[in-house]
């Protein structure tokens, strides 16, 4: 009996230990925005605003919220599991819709992910997303993280929007050519 129950014990110490050595995403953040850098040193400013005019251009055409996150590491953890973890745990997307999209970035374990809400896998399915993440690896490739995020993430928003049969409504000096 000693030994099943330091058996159990053990197995139960090594289940701990995997789980909290796996990252987890952030606490929803106080303030919405269509990009997160956690990393801190990706996204400028510059290209966070091109991502808000496209964010919001989405969601004022289709109802769709996309957020771009940066993040150093997953620490081992699905970039897939990662993605669809910030969209359940920050509420991506319209309420009972599920209609929420992250484009995530995870630049120390160079690791791209566009994950997507049940409400828009339909429209966008995994091969689509890879297709458009191998559009853009080149900006990823060459360490050009910055504007592989924007380019990666417009070219998310105009599909979407193409997709559900809409225009996006840009400010003129954001609407910038897209490789889609």
């Amino acid at each position: 009996m000693k030994k099943v129950l330091a058996l159990l014990t053990a197995l139960a110490l090594m289940l701990c230990l995997a789980v909290s050595a796996s990252a987890s995403v952030p606490s929803k953040p106080s303030e919405f925005a269509y990009a997160y850098d956690y990393d801190g040193s990706v996204l400028s400013d510059s290209s966070k605003s091109v991502i808000e005019n496209y964010g919001s251009a989405l969601e004022d055409a289709t109802g769709i919220q996309a957020i771009a996150v940066v993040v150093d590491f997953l620490d081992g953890q699905d970039p897939a599991d990662y993605a669809t973890d910030l969209i359940n745990t920050w509420g991506i997307g319209q309420s009972g819709e599920d209609n929420g999209v992250v484009v995530l970035l995870a630049r120390g374990d160079r690791q791209i992910q566009i994950g997507t809400g049940k409400g828009v896998d339909r429209v966008m399915s995994g091969s689509k997303c890879g297709e458009l993440i191998d559009d853009n690896i080149s900006y990823f490739a060459d360490n050009n993280f910055d504007e592989g995020m924007v380019s990666l993430y417009k070219d998310v928003c105009q599909y979407l929007a193409r997709a559900k049969g809409k225009t996006l409504s840009l400010a003129s000096s954001q609407s910038g050519s897209s490789s889609s």
